[in-house]
This record gives C-alpha cells, sequence and structure tokens, in this order.
C-alpha cells in the first residue's frame, strides 16, 4: 500500500504541475478572445489556439481521477479524516464537475458567437470555474506534500475495522454528491422551469456526472472485494449501521416522495419536476443513506 500511495501521489504531483500550466494558458487564452468575442470580432488565428483549451480539459479530467486515487490511498495508509480531508474532497468533487461545465459554457458561447448574440454571462461563469479549479489544486498540492512529508516521517498507524477509511470515505462522497444533486434540482425548478427540452438533454448528462465521483468509489470499493463473498465484505459492526441506514432510509423517503406526489400532482406532466423526479428520488436516498450510515458508523 506505501509505494502505490508514493507512485500514486508521484503522478498526481506530475499532473497537478502540468493541469497549473494549462489552468494558465486558459486564462490567458481566455483574456484574448474574450474582447473579441464579445464585440463580435473576428478571432483569426487565435482559433487554431483555442482548441488547446478542449484538450486542457482532458488533462483536467486525468488529473482528477488520479487525485481521486491518491486520496483515497492516503486515508487507507494514514486511516485519519480531517477537516482539510473533508474540504479537499468537496473541492476535488465540484472541480471535477466544473470541467464538464466548462465543456458546456466554451461550446454554448460558440454557437451564440456564431449567432451574433451577447456571451458576457457566459464568460463569468468561465472566470468562476477558473477559480474553483484553481483552489482544488492549490488545496491538493498541500495534501500532497504532505503526504511525502508523512511517508518520510514513517508515522505510527493505528489498526482500523476492515477497510473503514474506504467504507467512510464513501459515505462521505454520497452526502456530497446528494447534497450538490438536490441543490442542481431545485436550481433547474427554480431558473429553468420553462426550458423542459433544455433540461431533458443537459440535465441527464448534469444527472450522470454528479453520481460519477460515488460510482467511482463503490467500483473502487468492489474492485478490492471482488474475491471476496459478499457476506465478509463489512464487518459486524459496519454490517449492521448499513441495514439501520437502509431502514431509516426507507422510512424517510417513501413519506417523502408521497408528499412530492401530492403537491405536483397536477404540475408534473408539463413540468421540469416531471423530468427531474428520478433524479430528485436518487439523490434524495444517495443523501439520507449515506448521511444516517455515517451517523450510526460514528455511533458508539
Amino acid at each position: 500500500m506505501e509505494k502505490r500511495l508514493k507512485i500514486s501521489s508521484i503522478i498526481s504531483l506530475v499532473l497537478a504541475f502540468i493541469s497549473v500550466g494549462w489552468l494558465v494558458y486558459n486564462f490567458a487564452m481566455y483574456e484574448l478572445l474574450r474582447p473579441l468575442v464579445l464585440g463580435l470580432e473576428p478571432i483569426g488565428h487565435l482559433e487554431h489556439l483555442a482548441n488547446f483549451i478542449w484538450i486542457g480539459c482532458i488533462v483536467f479530467f486525468i488529473f482528477h481521477i488520479s487525485a481521486f486515487l491518491t486520496y483515497i490511498f492516503h486515508l487507507q495508509w494514514f486511516r485519519k479524516i480531517n477537516a482539510f480531508n473533508i474540504i479537499l474532497l468537496i473541492s476535488g468533487i465540484v472541480s471535477f464537475l466544473v470541467i464538464f461545465s466548462t465543456l458546456t459554457m466554451l461550446s454554448d458561447i460558440g454557437k451564440e458567437y456564431k449567432q451574433g448574440w451577447d456571451t458576457s454571462g457566459e464568460w463569468i461563469f468561465l472566470y468562476v470555474f477558473l477559480i474553483l479549479n484553481a483552489v482544488f489544486y492549490i488545496l491538493m498540492f498541500i495534501f500532497l506534500f504532505s503526504t511525502f512529508r508523512s511517508l518520510k516521517s514513517k508515522q505510527d498507524l493505528k489498526p482500523l475495522l476492515k477497510d473503514e477509511m474506504v467504507f467512510t470515505i464513501a459515505q462521505f462522497v454520497g452526502i456530497v454528491c446528494g447534497v450538490l444533486g438536490l441543490v442542481w434540482i431545485f436550481v433547474n425548478v427554480i431558473f429553468i422551469s420553462n426550458i423542459i427540452g433544455y433540461v431533458k438533454f443537459y440535465g441527464m448528462i448534469t444527472c450522470i456526472l454528479l453520481l460519477l465521483p460515488y460510482i467511482l468509489i463503490v467500483s473502487y470499493w468492489i474492485l478490492i472485494k471482488f474475491r471476496e463473498r459478499i457476506v465478509d465484505w463489512y464487518d459486524e459492526k459496519q454490517w449492521k449501521d448499513v441495514t439501520k441506514a437502509g431502514f431509516t432510509t426507507l422510512l424517510i423517503s417513501i413519506p417523502l416522495m408521497i408528499i412530492l406526489f401530492i403537491t405536483t400532482f397536477n404540475k408534473l406532466p408539463g413540468s421540469v419536476f416531471g423530468v427531474l423526479w428520478l433524479p430528485f428520488y436518487l439523490f434524495s436516498v444517495l443523501f439520507i443513506f449515506s448521511l444516517t450510515t455515517l451517523y450510526f458508523n460514528n455511533k458508539a
């Protein structure tokens, strides 16, 4: 595990430096392109250089996957979750989702530029996305250098329950993804309620992306448990925690969906929520289950 953590940390560090360089490149390109696009002027030779922004997003994607694996390996080895680790996890998930939002925004700017429309609002989002990426990269540098320092000092490790760190990380990821998913749904219902076609296309893609971090951690969990019997996946306490969390989720989610059905009965077919009711159910169940599992797990 220690060797795997070292290799993963080195790869993540190299990718982090490359990603930061590309982030600077993206900012420089935004500064060159923005006045031309807003003024509806020809961008000329900058069009070729602008294509590298898309390549940078691929690099960002690879870096985030590598950083996520390093994060898991780190917690498995050092077996400690603190406030910084939680903040890093939240920042990483947000930064990961921002990559795809950047691609969507760039596509919208390109289409609207050709139509001669104003794109000032989209540019604001692009700069905000850069800041969110930059915050995660700074935190990741701190995390990686701290990992190297801790590995060098050979800290003493305390034994934990069966794969407790992966179990705990999965619950944190579930909580974050659940909250982000619910917030995203409410934003769509409130601000994009009259564009059902837009929600059907981009909404389903966003739903998958919001679930992707949780899918990754669950996939990793299944991978390390593949050779074990299902009954051996959790220790006795974890089985009890998961069972109680599942029962609690059932007790909360069913009344919640009944209330929702009654309040939206006459509005559902022609509303945005008529498209998003299933994502709402998925994210609410994910949030409730992960939160209650973590609660029962930390309860003596």
